[in-house]
């Protein structure tokens, strides 16, 4: 059974819980990227091999705000392996698993399953946010080193390539201070 979803109240603590229902997304998927929608509902990509032993992106989403609601499967073209929402505007973007570069959602925010890009091509990235002043940054997707957006306006800045974070990382998600 695959149910890699656990959480915690206080990371001092290190008490991993997991709840005591709906964990899995399916079967078959291991979550390897969690985020919030505009709706501040919990948005997961799932992870699966397909007949074929390739792998499969799929989108979920808890049916309501409670994290421990059922997760649902939505529509999605099983590339984009993950998702943030756009600062300026709340669009929904996502990294292509493909090509590692930032698509975005034709719909807005109602649709998971058409996209379009890339958008700006550059390095490819396993992720990308938004840091506390505005600025895009993200995860290298062959060197798993944290870069920056050269300005806030990512769809015309290029990534900072002689800025780079040298530290290799895996994720990243921001505290409540913004750190």
């Amino acid at each position: 059974k695959i149910d890699n979803f656990v959480y915690t109240n206080s990371l001092a603590s290190n008490n991993w819980i997991k709840p005591s229902k709906n964990l899995s997304l399916s079967n078959s998927h291991v979550i390897i990227d969690l985020t919030y929608d505009s709706s501040k509902r919990l948005t997961a990509i799932g992870l699966k091999m397909n007949e074929k032993g390739e792998p499969e992106y799929d989108i979920f989403k808890k049916k309501t705000s409670d994290f421990m609601s059922e997760w649902v499967q939505l529509e999605s073209n099983k590339l984009i392996r993950s998702l943030c929402n756009d600062l300026k505007d709340g669009t929904l973007l996502g990294c292509s698993s493909y090509d590692g570069q930032i698509y975005s959602s034709k719909n807005r925010l109602l649709s998971y399953g058409d996209w379009y890009g890339p958008i700006n091509y550059d390095i490819p990235m396993r992720k990308v946010m938004f840091d506390k002043e505005g600025f895009m940054i993200g995860i290298g997707l062959v060197d798993n080193y944290i870069y920056r957006k050269k300005t806030v306006y990512w769809k015309e800045s290029k990534w900072d390539k002689k800025n780079a974070n040298k530290t290799k990382v895996y994720d990243l998600i921001y505290d409540k201070d913004g750190c």
